[in-house]
């Protein structure tokens, strides 16, 4: 499908021959992902023309969560690098509590901002005991088009305040572990002043085990 856009399968080229982004900490990653930013106009003739055929295969992977939708654009067949557009809801489309709650990701990623932006926040999240955490540090920053970030599978964050048309390009790594986590924190307390509970979200794919063990319990079958 990448082939069908040439400007992402170039971008997908060139990081595939870059180096993991621990090890500089995502600047080349950024570097890439900034200097497409000028071809914004050309992917968006790319998509404007895109083959029904090459539309169909972005849908198989594309899907949509909370916040935004998920568009596909390119899976490495060995690198585990995975190229997403992600366009964000208009704010009254998305719950505010779920926007807000600190998280972090199962995989590491570098991210452009191609329209719109939003307010990205960083925070420091220290144990607090027993699936417990407290936020110790926030670390707010608008971000407009043309900006980049890195984040590691241990980084948390949250994005809210986006803008109506906001879009991004992700460059997502291979996953590290089999879950995110996200705190839950009482809406009437700010950020950075209390403790919070721990909850820890899995892939659907990550419940495939769980499918058929449920399936297969015969007192849970309908009776005869």
């Amino acid at each position: 499908m990448a082939r069908a856009l040439p400007e992402v399968y170039e971008l997908a080229e060139a990081l595939e021959r870059l180096a993991g982004p621990d090890d500089d900490g995502g600047e080349h990653v950024r570097a890439a992902l900034a200097g497409f930013h000028c071809r914004l106009e050309a992917l968006r003739r790319s998509l404007n023309r895109l083959p029904r055929t090459a539309f169909e295969s972005m849908l198989v992977n594309s899907r949509e969560t909370p916040t935004h939708f998920k568009w596909n654009l390119y899976r490495g067949p060995c690198s585990g690098l995975t190229l997403w557009l992600h366009e964000y809801k208009p704010p009254d489309l998305v719950d505010a509590a779920y926007v807000e709650a600190p998280h972090n990701h199962r995989y590491g990623f570098t991210s452009l901002i191609l329209t719109g932006g939003y307010l990205h926040t960083r925070f420091l999240v220290e144990p607090a005991g027993r699936d417990r955490a407290r936020v110790t540090d926030v670390r707010p920053e608008f971000l407009a088009p043309g900006a980049t970030y890195t984040l590691t599978p241990d980084d948390w964050h949250n994005v809210t305040r986006a803008r109506e048309g906001t879009v991004t390009l992700i460059a997502q790594q291979r996953p590290t572990r089999a879950y995110s986590t996200s705190l839950s924190t009482p809406s009437d307390v700010p950020l950075g002043a209390h403790t919070g509970t721990l909850r820890h979200h899995y892939p659907v794919e990550a419940r495939w085990r769980t499918l058929r063990s449920v399936l297969g319990h015969p007192h849970e079958r309908k009776s005869q």
